[in-house]
């Protein structure tokens, strides 16, 4: 799964450029609805209690400002949780920033243990090995340029027998929007949105074991094109495919965008998976194997 036209660039640019888009929008006066992220955190939160494991050390791998925590904290009181955030990479000007640790010993959830979140790259994790019992990551890879190796370093991290559980987003994620922009030219204009087998595939090849992945989509409404790309700047998803077009586009293709004023409705195609940490087996890898498998039949092969 090497970098190609569609990937996004280096974590540290992305973050950066997120982080600037973020600003622009608060200029703007424009809030952020969270609706959508709270609606993809809580499925996977539906899913963790079919693992049926108590983790003592709980990594939740791109987490923003902890808003996971409350959640995942009533779930496992017990356990003590760090969180490696993107929202501050690459923000000290430094090529390759040291991990900092902004946010310490969170008090307001009542944790019986101490909760961290840190700036780090989720392909190089300042943890040592077989630290964790569970990771969890929420829409973090798809701006993640190779997600095989944050497979491998999540792989790294997991104690034997440890789990591994993730939101993503599918190839059909903003489809009506990227077919109004093939009208235009042939850039990409949205990046890290790939398939779920491909993703099945890269686990396998990190050295976790029996993943299984599933698909849900969730349906968007906009006020226009113009509402939803705002609200896209608002949560700094900007444009930071390596192929994307780097000039400014005409007042004339502008229009073409965006004169349409009526109502936009776009789709996110989630890909929801997990793996535990365990010994390769080859048995499994296969290029024609089937990774869809609806939720409703997941909870028998969760028991372990």
């Amino acid at each position: 799964m090497a970098p190609d036209d569609y990937a996004p660039e280096d974590i540290t640019r992305v973050a950066r450029a997120q982080h600037h888009a973020r600003v622009r929008a608060k200029a703007r006066g424009q809030k952020a609805d969270d609706a959508v992220m709270q609606a993809v955190s809580q499925q996977l939160l539906e899913r963790l209690p079919l693992l049926l494991i108590e983790p003592k050390q709980l990594l939740d791998l791109g987490c923003r400002q902890g808003e996971q925590f409350e959640a995942l904290n009533m779930l496992y009181p017990n356990c003590e949780m760090t969180g490696v955030s993107l929202e501050k990479l690459g923000l000290e000007g430094d090529e390759k920033p040291k991990p900092k640790n902004w946010l310490n010993r969170i008090t307001s959830f009542g944790q019986k243990k101490p909760t961290h979140i840190i700036s780090a790259d989720p392909h190089s994790l300042p943890f040592d090995n077989e630290r964790f019992d569970l990771v969890v990551s929420n829409l973090c890879l798809p701006f993640c340029q190779n997600p095989r190796q944050v497979f491998s370093e999540v792989a790294r991290v997991l104690k034997p027998g440890g789990a591994f559980l993730f939101s993503s987003l599918g190839p059909d994620t903003l489809l009506e929007y990227r077919q109004r922009w093939a009208q235009l030219d042939s850039y990409p204009h949205i990046s890290g949105l790939i398939d779920m087998h491909d993703l099945g595939d890269a686990m396998l090849n990190a050295g976790l074991a029996d993943p299984v992945l599933d698909r849900d989509s969730l349906q968007l409404n906009y006020s226009s094109v113009a509402a939803l790309e705002a609200e896209l700047q608002v949560f700094g998803l900007v444009n930071m495919a390596c192929g994307r077009r780097k000039g400014l586009i005409t007042p004339r293709q502008a229009r073409q965008i965006h004169d349409n004023t009526s109502k936009f409705s776009v789709g996110l195609e989630l890909v929801h998976g997990h793996a535990w940490k365990a010994e390769f087996s080859p048995k499994r890898h296969s290029s024609n194997e089937e990774y869809k498998i609806p939720v409703s039949e997941l909870q028998g092969s969760w028991k372990r």
